[in-house]
């Protein structure tokens, strides 16, 4: 008697009572009907268990998917901060390596800077004047995380696993 199913176990036996020969049948039926009972909620018990251990293992493999999801949204964002952090100080570097070398060559002497220049292959020092003007214009971007609305994500249930539905029947 499952999904659903219930009706009532009789306590006695259908038949007529008093009849001689009859008299031990009809002290039996009720101590059968107990049986019956006791058999009855011990099988519902059973399938009742069986069906939570099936729903905590249910809940617990969609954690592990969501884990999984967050994990790797996790990862996404901050290979996204990585990269953006290795760009720019690539770009910084560079630029204070350019800087450097301008300074340098304002400081040294004219035959020694136009010797460096010639032998590294790099700009005049007009350039590199033109190039510290430029970079100090510079401004290293921000970087700032938004987090999302946990409120929306949840929406009604605040769950983002799912949840859990208790099905009673009346009259059980």
């Amino acid at each position: 008697m499952r999904k659903g199913a219930h009706g009532l176990i009789p306590l006695a036996e259908s038949g007529a009572h008093g009849q001689e020969g009859e008299e031990c049948e009809t002290s039996r039926g009720p101590v059968v009907a107990c049986r019956e009972a006791i058999i009855h909620v011990e099988t519902e018990s059973k399938e009742f268990l069986d069906s939570v251990k099936k729903t905590k293992q249910q809940v617990k493999e969609r954690g592990d998917e969501v884990k999984r999801v967050v994990d790797g949204h996790v990862k996404d964002l901050l290979d996204q901060v990585e990269k953006l952090e290795s760009d720019t100080m690539k770009a910084a570097n560079a630029l204070t390596g350019t800087l450097k070398m301008a300074l340098l060559t304002t400081l040294g002497s004219e035959d020694l800077s136009a010797q460096l220049f010639a032998a590294m292959n790099m700009p005049r020092t007009e350039e590199l004047v033109m190039t510290c003007i430029e970079a100090s214009c510079y401004s290293a971007p921000e970087v700032a995380f938004i987090p999302r609305d946990i409120e929306e994500l949840l929406g009604n249930e605040r769950n983002t696993v799912g949840s859990v539905l208790n099905i009673t029947n009346p009259g059980k």
